[in-house]
């Protein structure tokens, strides 16, 4: 069916079927959009070479398609009812830009509709005098561009990257700091406790001291392994 559809558009418009490019449009609902833009053969040159028409055919719940004048700002609508079938070309496509808008909610009644695109080359189509130029990124959307980043974007992208692996190392060296304090607080405490050991007397009665089973001998017992090391 899908398949079929195409044809039948193609064979109306006279579009040769090696340049057809489809695309199927589901709107689930009346909250569903489609933003304003220019079809790409408006700007990319390799596609305006075997694109200068686009056809659209409705299925379902009524919807409005809205044009935009890129330069002065101008809406106009048309309501695209079940089974209603539009087409513009090359020139309508750069002047201006196409959108269905969302619904208020008060008009909305949660039926669906599908949409079938179809971009083409017709040889039947005449270029008219004094047609506009393809748009360029200074031309198109007032200097916006998707493809590409500004040089000012693309700076303060870099900035905050420099600025996040700047914070990333100050942040590994504090805590290395850290580390390397602890490390050595608990050297010279291990240090201090084996020099305070060392320089205390000797216990004259060995392992025999009875004080030291009653924890009451602060005096070294040289048979303790822990006090030879």
């Amino acid at each position: 069916m899908f398949q079929a559809i195409q044809d039948k558009m193609a064979a109306y418009f006279d579009i040769q079927q090696k340049s057809v490019g489809t695309r199927f449009n589901w709107y689930k609902d009346s909250s569903d959009w489609k933003p304003f833009h220019h079809d790409s053969a408006a700007f990319n040159a390799d596609r305006a070479k075997n694109q200068n028409i686009t056809v659209g055919v409705s299925f379902g719940a009524t919807r409005e398609l809205a044009f935009l004048h890129a330069k002065t700002g101008e809406k106009i609508y048309f309501p695209q009812t079940n089974g209603m079938m539009f087409s513009f070309g090359r020139d309508v496509n750069i002047n201006w830009k196409h959108a269905v808008n969302a619904l208020p909610p008060e008009e909305q009644d949660g039926k669906g509709r599908i949409s079938i695109i179809l971009w083409g080359w017709a040889p039947n189509v005449k270029e008219e005098k004094h047609s506009p130029p393809m748009l360029t990124d200074n031309t198109r959307g007032n200097g916006y561009t998707m493809h590409r980043r500004d040089d000012r974007r693309r700076g303060r992208s870099r900035s905050r990257s420099r600025d996040r692996e700047n914070h990333r190392r100050d942040r590994y060296r504090d805590d290395s700091r850290e580390r390397n304090r602890d490390r050595d607080r608990d050297r010279d405490d291990r240090r201090s406790d084996r020099d305070e050991r060392r320089s205390a007397p000797v216990c004259k009665y060995g392992r025999d001291c009875r004080d030291r089973e009653r924890g009451r001998c602060n005096r070294q017992h040289l048979d303790d392994d822990h006090q030879r090391r």
